[in-house]
């Protein structure tokens, strides 16, 4: 990707501004693969793109999971945290009250690592509001968000690390 972080531009398909590149949808498209060939679903695109769960997972039908999926251009080693927005938190911790069925925030790395953790366990008051300070897309990119340490996180199992 050319350019550095704050220089990245992108169009939504309304026409209007968004933050997401093609490049980011090719690394979310991987991460999707891995998550469905690990855990056995169909990964579903939650409503629509600025929804506040990004995809729900299905096996034999049935829902089995929430998943808000990141993507991030450094390794997990670079950061001991990564960001949660709140109001995802939010979201994905009221599907889980309300369904019984797990509410997961998963991450890729670079290098394609994978790594996933419940949203029970993630303690909501390492909290504070965070983003761009500099105005990229929008006066609301800073937000309320949730430190999430990468140590907790799962590192997501492919098939061929169980064989």
């Amino acid at each position: 990707m050319g350019g550095d972080y704050y220089s990245r531009a992108a169009t939504a398909t309304s026409g209007g501004p968004a933050f997401a590149t093609a490049e980011d949808g090719r690394n979310e498209e991987a991460a999707k693969a891995a998550i469905e060939a690990a855990w056995n679903v169909e990964m579903v695109r939650y409503g629509g793109r600025f929804n506040p769960i990004d995809w729900y997972a299905l096996r034999d039908g049935r829902i089995v999971a929430y998943v808000e999926l990141k993507t991030r251009s450094h390794a997990p080693e670079a950061f001991p945290t990564v960001f949660l927005n709140q109001r995802k938190w939010l979201a994905l911790t009221m599907s889980f009250v309300y369904t019984a069925v797990p509410s997961i925030f998963a991450v890729r790395f670079a290098g394609g690592e994978v790594r996933w953790i419940e949203v029970d366990r993630i303690d909501a008051r390492r909290l504070e509001v965070a983003g761009c300070k500099k105005l990229v897309k929008a006066r609301t990119d800073r937000e309320p968000v949730i430190h999430v340490p990468i140590a907790e996180m799962h590192v997501l199992k492919t098939r061929r690390d169980s064989a």
